[in-house]
């Protein structure tokens, strides 16, 4: 069985929306389509809202549209906890 590896979104600075497999806990899924040039560099942080860590729905549907109820199933850190590459589909994540 290949392993594949993703991110658990903690405070999404680490992550960038699109090489970064991140739209799941359990799949190496990242989002498909074509990236608008002045967005290439944006990280999961970046569509969180600063106030609350919480998802800026706007921000997601401005970049992501396609991908906005998976996004939201997703929960951050709200305490602003470091993100971490994990092994998926594995309990510890440490394999």
């Amino acid at each position: 069985m290949k392993k594949q590896m993703g991110w658990i979104i903690g405070n999404g600075e680490s992550i960038n929306i699109w090489p970064d497999p991140w739209l799941s806990y359990t799949e190496q899924t990242r989002p498909m389509g074509p990236q608008p040039e002045a967005a290439q560099n944006i990280t999961v942080a970046d569509l969180l809202r600063q106030d609350t860590k919480e998802w800026d729905i706007e921000k997601v549907e401005q970049y992501l549209p396609f991908h906005k109820v998976q996004i939201l199933s997703l929960k951050p850190s709200i305490l602003g906890a470091p993100d971490k590459f994990k092994w998926l589909k594995h309990p510890s994540g440490d394999r």
